[in-house]
């Protein structure tokens, strides 16, 4: 059985600290004419992997180190009998095809790969011992599709790419050296260290802006809801960048001050937003539209560079914090069925485009506040805190982008090859929406979305005229 350098167990930082316990699984498909081939270099790989970055191994726990603090958490090495049990590599092989996979009856229940090709059950986060990461690679008849499973207290989208990159660097050189990897164990100390000194630095403690406290997610349906499905979907970027210059030029004639300049991710998250709300009270008559009822989004913000000092690009843990912006939701409702189809000069109608700019520029305003100082007094407030615990109070649609890392750019060796397809596998988180990578290097690659949620409710949501003009018929590949 493979053993791994020792290393010494590590309090998970404040920023940690601020996610709910789950497990994710991101998927990594490869064409293979000899998909088994593959099993040698992934063995190699994975071992290599741990051998320079051993914290890969542990499992997430209740701490130790915290006296007279409750809910911290942190980073312990595993121990043979949990290696036999949950290896670092488990090998499965399916007698089917990539596309019979991602497309049987499974896509009935939303999920793009059922949980035999994940190798950590979403439900473990909550157990003693928790697996910071493992991997599976599932066999196919005409490829393989790697699963990458992480506990999201321990990495975040930024250390996940991080993790694979590192992968991918020891499947072309199983004898690679610490120095040609992403990180080190001695970088990842000293981050986590920064974040902790950024928190004790701070002179004094203001109340958060944001409602953190001891939250419960809704991590299941009850019996009487439908259960959750994720379902995939991809907009047009040409249409997103039409958008996003229409609503800056109504910023630009407006009175207001400041006036952002939107980004079209923004913009993108925006478009979702609207279609979200109404999709929620659609088919209400006039007389039963609310009149004072705000609606409420969390989206993720990186804050690798906007800490003092920075944190590096390379750091593994959590460097995100989500953000809440409210709006209130009537004027959104009026007049929800104009036509939406471009006319001659590619425009929606002006008052549509109001409406998308109003919400844009909100986020944009959420986005532009996170600086130092916020970052400083988040992780203050919960280095002074008795109890950890502070997961943000639920919000009807939370949004994490990914557009920007370069899952498409990593290259596995002679025998993998190039990532030709990634994937972010179901979790049973309702109102959770990604934002995936663009598959290639342009301002025109299509925005592809993963939705959570019940499906009559994605059904509405997809139906809103403005999603139906907005979406690609043929998917994400051009």
């Amino acid at each position: 059985m493979a053993t791994f350098p020792a290393f010494k167990p590590y309090v998970l930082t404040p920023l940690d600290h601020c996610l709910f316990a789950i497990h994710l699984s991101p998927s990594f498909t490869f064409h293979l004419k000899n998909p088994s081939s593959a099993i040698p270099i992934l063995n190699l790989a994975v071992s290599r992997l741990m051998h320079l970055l051993p914290f890969l191994s542990g499992n997430v726990s209740a701490s130790t180190q915290s006296e007279g603090k409750e809910n911290v958490f942190e980073v312990q090495p595993t121990t043979q009998e949990f290696l036999k049990e949950y290896p670092m590599l488990k090998i499965k092989h399916h007698r089917k095809s990539i596309a019979c996979a991602i497309s049987g009856s499974n896509v009935k229940r939303g999920r793009s790969l059922s949980e035999d090709f994940v190798p950590i059950h979403f439900d473990m986060a909550g157990e003693s011992k928790s697996p910071v990461f493992r991997v599976q690679a599932n066999i196919m008849s005409d490829g393989l599709i790697l699963c990458l499973g992480f506990h999201h207290m321990a990495l975040d989208g930024v250390g996940l790419i991080n993790a694979a990159a590192a992968l991918a660097t020891c499947c072309r050189d199983f004898q690679a050296e610490i120095g040609s990897l992403p990180t080190s164990p001695l970088r990842e100390e000293q981050s986590r260290q920064s974040i902790l000194e950024i928190g004790y630095g701070a002179k004094n403690t203001q109340p958060m802006e944001v409602d953190y406290g001891e939250y419960a997610w809704d991590l299941g349906s009850s019996p009487e809801a439908e259960e959750l499905i994720s379902k995939t979907f991809a907009i047009d970027a040409s249409k997103v960048e039409r958008i996003k210059a229409q609503c800056q030029l109504v910023i630009e004639n407006s009175s207001t001050s400041p006036k952002p300049c939107l980004t079209s991710n923004t913009v993108a998250c925006a478009l979702l937003w609207l279609c979200w709300i109404r999709a929620r009270y659609h088919g209400l008559d006039a007389g039963e539209m609310p009149t004072n009822t705000e609606s409420r989004i969390l989206t993720i913000v990186e804050l690798r560079d906007r800490t003092e000092p920075c944190l590096p690009r390379t750091y593994m843990g959590n460097a995100i914090l989500p953000v809440e912006t409210w709006t209130g939701i009537r004027d959104l409702l009026l007049n929800a069925t104009v036509d939406h189809k471009p006319n001659c000069a590619g425009h929606l109608d002006p008052r549509e485009i109001e409406r998308i700019a109003y919400l844009a520029v909100a986020l944009q305003n959420t986005t532009a506040s996170i600086n130092s100082q916020y970052i400083r007094n988040v992780i203050s407030n919960i280095v002074s805190k008795d109890n950890w615990a502070l997961i943000p109070c639920p919000a009807e649609i939370s949004i994490s982008s990914i557009r920007q890392m370069k899952m498409y750019d990593l290259d596995f060796g002679p025998i993998l090859g190039p990532v030709k397809d990634f994937g972010m596998e179901f979790n049973p988180v309702p109102g959770v929406c990604w934002i995936m990578p663009a598959r290639f290097n342009t301002k025109l690659a299509p925005w592809e979305f993963v939705i959570s949620s019940e499906p009559t409710f994605i059904k509405k949501v997809l139906q809103e005229s403005l999603m139906k003009w907005l979406i690609l018929k043929d998917g994400p590949r051009l």
